[in-house]
């Protein structure tokens, strides 16, 4: 058997979350979405969100220890998570590298109801609670 280490590959959906602290090849599809990946290589952990909306419209802000069952859907809800889950494990937000992608306009400002778009609101709403 070959010593080299097995890479984990998964494939991302739409409002999906993933969290290791393995080595993984993740492949997705942004649309609207925006993926925030978060990493702190001292620990070799890593995360990775596919966020569909900007925010849940809960009566209670999501919090990390009260896992709703849409909350990963929502970038505001995935990036809470991802960031809890590092606290958990004794990783400060200082040593957290994070990337945003994605949020692109899918429609032009005429055809969009409001002002901004839901890519828009989803890059704010990620640079918001980051």
């Amino acid at each position: 058997m070959d010593n080299q280490a097995v890479l984990l590959q998964s494939y991302l959906k739409p409002g999906d979350i993933y969290i290791s602290e393995k080595s993984a090849l993740i492949s997705m599809h942004l649309s609207s979405c925006v993926s925030v990946t978060m990493s702190n290589p001292r620990m070799r952990a890593g995360a990775i969100c596919d966020g569909l909306l900007p925010s849940c419209k809960g009566k209670m802000p999501c919090e990390c220890e009260q896992f709703c069952r849409e909350g990963i859907r929502f970038v505001d809800c995935s990036n809470m998570r991802m960031l809890g889950w590092f606290k958990q494990n004794g990783i400060p937000r200082g040593e957290i590298d994070v990337k945003v992608f994605g949020g692109p306009d899918m429609f032009s400002s005429k055809e969009s109801i409001s002002d901004s778009t839901v890519g828009q609101q989803n890059i704010t709403i990620a640079f918001h609670v980051l």
